[in-house]
């Protein structure tokens, strides 16, 4: 008994000496449990978690706690100390609060969402489920739950309980019918029941179906086993309603059949030789008849009847082909040797023989200059050119040479790779990349557009004392640099700092000169230069 009072003081002077903090008294009562741990039921301002010491089955009172934080009691798990005390919700003791909240040690906190559900998941704690996409169903993996389309578990499934949408063919056995017993009309498209699929009808030994008018009936064919007309005693073009008179044909056993259609009846009758098909051997003149050697044509204008045409003196008909043969009359273009036909004439006509000129020869079907030519004939002198230098027509003129080129191997060439005099008019370099070389045989003046760093500035073929133009012009991306060679000479030796400004103009000039080293007198534009 006296320990137990002695413990009782002890727990009382740690309370109060933990209370000091947050937690005021009095308290309203010490209670004595069995095997000397103590609970109390106490009171006070603010949160006795860390400050109120107790053992487990303590209750405390918040004299300032809000709404469903009020009552307040000691947990079981960390034994006779400050810490593990729970706060009870209103309602059934304590605050109100979310159903899956932090309040409940076995949920996993979450908002409700309209369609979701909650299930146990793998912590194991009773956790949010969102709802799934339309159309699918709650489905079980044997461990937990989800939403899916997939249905092949379920094959237990009552077939009555469906009463609407659709089963796939592949879920129907061979032996279901799905038109019942009978088959309607209206359960049949047009033309989609083929001949295999036909009965009998009761129909005996080579009968068919046939349409009366009105149905269809057995009725008997007019082949056997689909064979040939056993009979074949008419022919008709239209059907047998229409025939006046049916002639037999079995007597026609030779010769050719030939039909005379007259108002709907087809007469036959044996075609004649000669007038109604074509027999074999000669045919008369009027029947194409030919003799050998002969063409087939029309020499008159008007229609009529085809012509044999007899090949003219110096053609002949041979295999098939149409060949010359022998030499030609005048009026079949007989010719002599060496000549050629045309017309030297304005006038349309007959074509004329025309001699090979002077110089030139005729030969194994190829025109050939023999020799050389008279003046009239272009006869040259070494180193000479063809043309002509006046502006009215008339023979062509020897050209000589000018200065500066030669004419060598077929070919004319500049004498010279430098020019001894400026070259004008300005010339456009194209890109200059990061490399460039500029000809100055193709203009004093010339463009260069940067469209990179140009590192490398080539300059080639100048002439002493001429002056050269380079327009540099930044592209529209800008920022492009220049790097000039060390053969040219800016003001106080320094290269000028130039401008970037994309598509602005830098200007350069230089003089060719050969003071000292042979080189150039530079200048440049160092602010921007719009394009005119």
């Amino acid at each position: 008994m006296i320990r137990r009072l002695l413990l009782t003081l002890f727990t009382v002077l740690l309370l109060a000496t933990s209370a000091r903090a947050q937690v005021t008294g009095p308290w309203a009562k010490i209670l004595f449990l069995n095997g000397g741990d103590t609970t109390v039921d106490t009171s006070g301002d603010g949160s006795p978690e860390n400050v109120v010491i107790a053992c487990p089955g303590s209750t405390y009172r918040q004299n300032d706690g809000t709404a469903g934080n009020v009552f307040w009691i000691k947990d079981g798990a960390t034994g006779c100390d400050a810490t593990g005390w729970v706060i009870l919700a209103g309602g059934g003791g304590g605050g109100s609060h979310n159903l899956l909240s932090a309040t409940h040690s076995d949920t996993a906190a979450n908002a409700a969402v309209r369609g979701a559900i909650i299930a146990g998941n793998s912590t194991p704690a009773w956790a949010r489920v969102a709802i799934g996409s339309a159309g699918t169903f709650l489905h079980s993996d044997g461990t937990d739950v989800g939403w899916s389309t997939d249905g092949s578990a379920l094959t237990t499934l009552n077939g009555t309980n469906i009463s609407s949408g659709t089963v796939a063919d592949a879920r129907l056995s061979a032996n279901v019918s799905l038109l019942g017993s009978s088959i309607d009309n209206s359960e049949i498209t047009a033309a989609t029941i083929t001949f295999a699929k036909w009965a009998s009808n009761s129909c005996a030994t080579n009968e068919i179906p046939k349409w009366s008018g009105s149905a269809w009936a057995c009725a008997t064919d007019q082949t056997t086993a689909g064979g040939a007309d056993a009979a074949a005693s008419y022919l008709t073009r239209t059907a047998e309603g229409s025939l006046s008179n049916e002639s037999n044909l079995g007597a026609l056993t030779t010769g050719l059949v030939k039909i005379t259609v007259s108002a709907g009846t087809a007469t036959p009758s044996t075609a004649v030789s000669g007038t109604d098909y074509l027999a074999t051997g000669a045919v008369t003149t009027s029947g194409l008849t030919q003799a050998t050697g002969k063409l087939l044509g029309r020499t008159t204008a008007s229609t009529g009847a085809i012509e044999e045409i007899t090949p003219t003196t110096g053609l002949s008909l041979s295999a098939g082909n149409l060949f010359t043969a022998g030499a030609y009359t005048a009026n079949g273009f007989t010719m002599a040797t060496s000549r050629l036909l045309g017309r030297t004439t304005a006038s349309t006509g007959a074509a004329e023989e025309i001699s090979a000129g002077a110089g030139l020869s005729l030969s194994g079907g190829s025109l050939a200059t023999s020799g050389a030519l008279t003046s009239s004939g272009f006869t040259m002198s070494t180193a000479r050119l063809i043309g002509r230098t006046t502006a009215s027509t008339g023979a062509v003129e020897e050209i000589s040479i000018g200065s500066g080129l030669t004419l060598s191997g077929g070919s004319l060439n500049t004498a010279s790779t430098a020019p001894n005099v400026c070259q004008t008019g300005e010339f456009d370099a194209g890109n200059s990349g990061t490399s460039i070389t500029l000809n100055w045989n193709n203009g004093a003046s010339q463009l260069v557009t940067l469209t990179g760093n140009l590192g490398t500035l080539t300059l080639s073929n100048p002439v002493a004392g001429c002056t050269y133009r380079i327009e540099f012009v930044e592209d529209g991306t800008g920022g492009r640099t220049i790097t000039f060679p060390a053969s040219i000479k800016f003001e106080n030796d320094t290269t000028p700092t130039l401008i970037t400004t994309a598509d602005k103009v830098i200007f350069c000039s230089l003089v060719y000169t050969t003071i000292g080293a042979d080189g150039y007198f530079g200048w440049c534009t160092t602010n921007p230069l719009s394009k005119p």
